[in-house]
């Protein structure tokens, strides 16, 4: 998470290049991690935690894609109730992200 962390404080100062590096990064430890554990009921609610932070640290480096499919992923668990409630709300935004892309509206990460 200190990546993740690093990223947002170079987003914050407008270092677009370090921010998109450290998150991508971020991304990577996160994937990594989440195939150190079984997608098992034991494994809850970390594997989850683990998936929605990967889905939306890809969709933060517009990695539509792997985000969506993190997501889902993170939808066939055994996570609970409200942790799931998130990851669908990280696949909205996914959706959105698609959306807006198809129509050509690209949009900065405030204007949502």
């Amino acid at each position: 998470m200190e990546h993740a962390d690093a990223a947002m404080y170079f987003q914050s100062h407008g270092d677009e290049a370090r921010f998109l590096a450290e998150t991508t990064l971020a991304l990577e430890l996160e994937e990594r991690a989440v195939g150190m554990l079984s997608c098992a009921e034991s494994s809850e609610p970390t594997h989850t935690v683990l998936l929605r932070s990967a889905a939306t640290l890809a969709l933060r480096c517009k990695q539509i894609g792997s985000a969506e499919r993190l997501a889902a992923q993170a939808l066939l668990g055994f996570g609970p109730e409200a942790l799931l409630e998130e990851v669908r709300d990280v696949l909205k935004d996914v959706y959105l992200e698609q959306h807006l892309i198809v129509r050509g509206n690209g949009h900065s990460d405030n204007d949502v």
